[in-house]
C-alpha cells in the first residue's frame, strides 16, 4: 500500500467519518428536541383551548338547563317576555327557539322562515327528544341561516305541551377559540364522544378519528402526526393534526446546513490533504531517485538537509554516509596509488638484485679460472718464484672483489627486505581500509533499502 493512499485513508478516518457521524448524530439529536418540543407546544396549545371552550361553552350549557326549567314552571309567556333579553345579553348565541309537537315555531330574533324547513324533523329536535339530558348536535347547515353551526337542545314539557328548545352557537366565535396554529399543515379539530365533528379549522378535509385511551397524547397515522386532549366536561375531545413532513423540515433543514458545512470542511480537509501529501511524497520522491543513481554506482549526489523532520533527518544520515563512502573510496584510491609505486620500487630492486647475482656469478667463474690456473701454477714448480707470487696476488686480489660484491649483494638484499615489508604494510593498510569501506557500503545499501520501503 503506497503511503499516498495511507495518507488519504488516514484523513478519511480522522476527519470525514467523524463529520459524517456527527452529522448524522446532530439531525437525530435535533429531530428529537423538535419531536418533543412539538409535542409540548401542541398540547399546550390544545390545553390552553380546552380552557377557552370550557369557559365559553359553560354559560351556554347553563343558560340552556335554565331557560329550559323556566319553560316549564313559568309556561311560554316567560319565552315571549325573556327571549329578546337573552339574545342581546349573549354574544355566543345567535338564535334562540322553540318548537311544540304541533310544529308551533317561535324564533328570536324574528327570521324568515323556509317553506320547506320543518323545526320538529330537525336534528336538534329529533337528538333532544330522545334524551332527557341537554345535547349538543354536531356541526351543520343551519336552513334558515344557511351557515354552519352547532345547536344546544333540551325537550321541555310545560303545560301539558312537549316541546325542545335549541339555541344556535355563533360558530364563528367558537372557530376562533380553536385557530391558533404553529404549522401551515395544522388542522385542529373537535369531536364528540360518538366521533362526531362539531368544529374543524379546514372545511372537506378527511378526518382521522382514533380509538383513545390516554386524557392526552400523540399517535402517528399515514404521514401525520396527530396530538389530542380530551374535554371531559363534555364528553369531547380536541384534536390537531400536522403533516409529518413539515414537523422534520426543521431539523432537516438544520441539518442540511450541518450537511453542507461538513462537505465544505471536507473539500478543504482534501485540499489540505493533498498539499499536506505532496510536501512529503515529493521529498521522497526526490530521495528514491538519489538512492536509485546510488544504487547505479553514481555518488556525486545531493540530499536536502534543511528540514528538520523526519525526512531531513533520513536525508542527513544519507548524506554523512555518501560524504563517508567518498572519503573511505579516495583513502582506497590513494592506498592503490601507493601499492602501485611500491611495486615499481620492488620490481627495479628485484631486477637489480638479479643483476648483482649475475656479477657475482660472473666473479666466482673468474675465481675459479684463477684457481685453476694457480693449481697450474703450482705444478709448474719450475715457474719460479716470480709467477707464483703473482698469480697469488691475483687471487687475492680477486677474492678482495668477490668479498665486496657479496656485502654489495648482501646489502641489497637487506634492502629488498625492508622494502616488501613496507609493501606488506601498506597491503594490510588497504586491506583494513577496504573493509571499513566493505562495511560503510553495507550500512548504505541498507538505509538505502529502508528508503525504498518507505517510498513504496
Amino acid at each position: 500500500m503506497k503511503i499516498r493512499f495511507k495518507l488519504f485513508l488516514l484523513i478519511i478516518i480522522i476527519s470525514i467519518i467523524p463529520l459524517i457521524l456527527i452529522s448524522i448524530f446532530s439531525f437525530y439529536n435535533y429531530y428529537t428536541t423538535i419531536m418533543e418540543h412539538t409535542e409540548s407546544n401542541i398540547l399546550n396549545q390544545l390545553q390552553t383551548q380546552k380552557e377557552a371552550i370550557i369557559k365559553f361553552f359553560t354559560p351556554i350549557n347553563e343558560l340552556t338547563g335554565y331557560v329550559s326549567a323556566n319553560l316549564e314552571k313559568n309556561g311560554l309567556n316567560w319565552m315571549f317576555q325573556n327571549f329578546p333579553n337573552i339574545v342581546n345579553s349573549f354574544s355566543e348565541i345567535t338564535h334562540i327557539y322553540v318548537v311544540l309537537q304541533d310544529g308551533t315555531f317561535i324564533i328570536e330574533p324574528a327570521t324568515e322562515i323556509p317553506k320547506e324547513y320543518k323545526p320538529i324533523e330537525s336534528i336538534w329536535a329529533k337528538k333532544a327528544m330522545i334524551s332527557d339530558q341537554i345535547v349538543v348536535t354536531p356541526l351543520y347547515i343551519q336552513p334558515i341561516t344557511k351557515l354552519p353551526t352547532l345547536t344546544f337542545a333540551k325537550s321541555f314539557v310545560s303545560s301539558s305541551r312537549e316541546g325542545v328548545l335549541g339555541l344556535d352557537i355563533n360558530y364563528e366565535s367558537f372557530i376562533s377559540i380553536i385557530s391558533k396554529f404553529s404549522y401551515q399543515s395544522q388542522i385542529n379539530y373537535i369531536v364528540d364522544s360518538e366521533n362526531n365533528i362539531l368544529a374543524s379549522t379546514a372545511s372537506n378535509s378527511k378526518y382521522f378519528i382514533p380509538q383513545l385511551e390516554n386524557d392526552m397524547g400523540v399517535i402517528t397515522q399515514n404521514n401525520e402526526y396527530i396530538y389530542y386532549l380530551k374535554v371531559p366536561e363534555f364528553n369531547w375531545t380536541i384534536l390537531s393534526s400536522i403533516n409529518r413532513q413539515e414537523i422534520i423540515s426543521e431539523p432537516l433543514r438544520k441539518s442540511l446546513n450541518i450537511a453542507l458545512l461538513a462537505l465544505i470542511v471536507i473539500i478543504l480537509a482534501v485540499v489540505l490533504s493533498v498539499f499536506f501529501m505532496r510536501s512529503i511524497t515529493n521529498p521522497i520522491d526526490k530521495m528514491k531517485e538519489k538512492v536509485n543513481l546510488i544504487e547505479q554506482g553514481n555518488l556525486n549526489v545531493d540530499f536536502d538537509t534543511s528540514s528538520n523532520d523526519e525526512i531531513g533527518i533520513i536525508s542527513k544520515e544519507l548524506a554523512y554516509m555518501i560524504n563517508k563512502l567518498k572519503t573511505t573510496f579516495s583513502q582506497v584510491k590513494e592506498t592503490s596509488i601507493n601499492i602501485e609505486k611500491s611495486s615499481k620500487e620492488l620490481s627495479y630492486l628485484s631486477e637489480k638484485f638479479s643483476k648483482s647475482e649475475q656479477d657475482i656469478l660472473t666473479k666466482t667463474e673468474d675465481i675459479e679460472k684463477d684457481l685453476e690456473d694457480s693449481a697450474a701454477f703450482t705444478e709448474e714448480v719450475t715457474s719460479g718464484v716470480d709467477e707464483v707470487a703473482r698469480a697469488a696476488q691475483g687471487v687475492s686480489q680477486d677474492a678482495q672483489r668477490l668479498s665486496e660484491e657479496a656485502e654489495k649483494t648482501n646489502e641489497a638484499a637487506h634492502q629488498g627486505s625492508q622494502i616488501i615489508i613496507s609493501i606488506s604494510e601498506a597491503v594490510k593498510e588497504a586491506v583494513e581500509q577496504t573493509k571499513e569501506s566493505q562495511k560503510e557500503v553495507e550500512k548504505l545499501a541498507s538505509n538505502a533499502k529502508d528508503v525504498q520501503n518507505i517510498v513504496e
